[in-house]
């Protein structure tokens, strides 16, 4: 399996400003405002599989969250996360399919957003945009 999630992580979590914090999930006792990157799947991307059935490169859904509980602008705070992480993933070849509010379940007086990013990624860590 070609695992790209840490780089990508580190790469996002160097570019957020000090104030946010960021993590893999988001918990009841995380600490707001609060930025989450995953890579929710990773699947072989067959045009890239060779004669002897090597996988060569992964096809990934990477979800981003934002999170804010301010009494005033969470969701101008949810919407400045979301844009550092996009500016970081679209400029390294990902490919954003996906952005808007979600409810969050755990907690309604947290605003959340949620960003969903697609590309194909080589054993090299190389990023595709198709």
């Amino acid at each position: 399996m070609i695992d790209i999630e840490n780089k990508l992580y580190t790469i996002v979590k160097n570019k957020m400003p000090s104030d946010i914090n960021m993590d893999s999930m988001y918990s009841n006792s995380s600490k707001l405002p609060l930025c989450t990157l995953v890579v929710m799947d990773n699947s072989v991307y067959e045009p890239f599989i060779n004669s002897a059935r090597i996988e060569n490169a992964a096809s990934i859904m990477l979800e981003v969250n934002a999170y804010s509980n301010k009494i005033a602008g969470k969701k101008e705070e949810c919407k400045k996360i979301i844009k550092t992480a996009d500016d970081v993933l679209s400029g390294m070849g990902l490919t954003r399919t996906f952005c808007q509010p979600t409810p969050n379940l755990e907690d309604a007086t947290v605003y959340r957003i949620t960003a969903r990013y697609r590309a194909i990624v080589d054993k090299d860590l190389k990023i595709y945009r198709r």
